[in-house]
């Protein structure tokens, strides 16, 4: 048995025992995922799984216990194999830090040049990616730390909030709206809508607070693009749905009006807890959870 064969045997099981979503997240084929299990299995005379109808529905006693060791196993091994790069000159004052580029353009054109300033022996390196694609890297120790959005739901994910406002509905000066304290969500569902497109977390938190109020959106238009969505509002007259600070270059075009009820905003440094930090991804953690207090 090797560390790949563990890992899958824990991805199954983190994948609520679904062998055709695991192998897919995993990148092989289904036939590939099982026969490793059999092999496993074969090997060792036991059964990690009980099945009903073929399919795998929970983890046996041995499985139980056969899962977390398998777990200490393989935290062991990436520990050993992160502080072996630690030794490594050329892994030494380098952090990867993941960030979405809608983010890195509001949140960070202060911070990460006050953080180079004032830390010369450290070399940031920026992975700019959506934030599922972040909390990916998160998970598989391919970034040290991201600044990115929540709400996400994963337990081996630590996040510390560094910001918080709200989604806004960014309307032309002249729309009927820009008078209003707040607008409601029924209102906005009449207008011509401008989104972020699904690959954001923010499409997806907006599109459940309109579901559980029982509304239904059609959108006008999705584009991962905030400037382009604040122009396109201004350009037909309709609404562009986007976290408050997110204001248009020019501040003549639009302005951002409440929304009731509220849509909270929030960005969070995030690391994975399984995996040891060394002294340059903690400085560089503390750094920005300081910077915006």
């Amino acid at each position: 048995m090797d560390l790949k064969q563990l890992n899958y045997f824990i991805a199954v099981v983190e994948n609520d025992f679904n062998l055709s979503k695991t192998s897919k997240k995993l990148n092989i084929t289904q036939p590939t995922l099982s026969q490793m299990i059999i092999e496993i299995e074969k090997e060792y005379e036991i059964k990690l799984f009980h099945k009903e109808f073929g399919r795998f529905k929970r983890l046996t006693k041995i499985g139980d216990k056969f899962y977390h060791d398998a777990k200490i196993i393989v935290n062991k091994m990436e520990q050993l194999n992160y502080e072996l790069k630690q030794e490594n000159d050329l892994f030494k004052g380098r952090v990867k830090i993941g960030i979405p580029p809608l983010i890195l353009s509001f949140l960070c054109i202060e911070s990460i040049p006050a953080f180079i300033t004032e830390n010369s022996d450290i070399h940031l390196e920026i992975i700019e990616d959506n934030a599922y694609k972040l909390y990916d890297m998160l998970q598989k120790n391919e970034i040290d730390l991201a600044i990115t959005t929540e709400p996400i739901n994963n337990k081996d994910i630590i996040t510390n909030t560094i910001y918080t406002d709200y989604i806004s509905c960014h309307v032309p000066l002249d729309h009927p709206f820009a008078n209003k304290p707040f607008v409601t969500l029924d209102e906005i569902a009449k207008e011509k809508i401008m989104s972020l497109n699904d690959s954001y977390i923010i499409y997806h938190q907006i599109q459940k607070v309109f579901k559980n109020n029982d509304i239904e959106v059609d959108y006008y238009f999705k584009s991962g693009q905030w400037d382009l969505l604040i122009y396109m509002a201004s350009y037909v007259n309709g609404v562009a749905l986007l976290p408050k600070p997110f204001i248009s270059v020019n501040n003549n075009v639009t302005k951002p009006v409440d929304i009731k009820p509220s849509i909270p905003w929030e960005i969070v440094v995030a690391y994975n807890q399984h995996i040891v930090k060394s002294s340059d991804v903690r400085r560089v953690e503390d750094f920005f959870v300081n910077f915006y207090k």
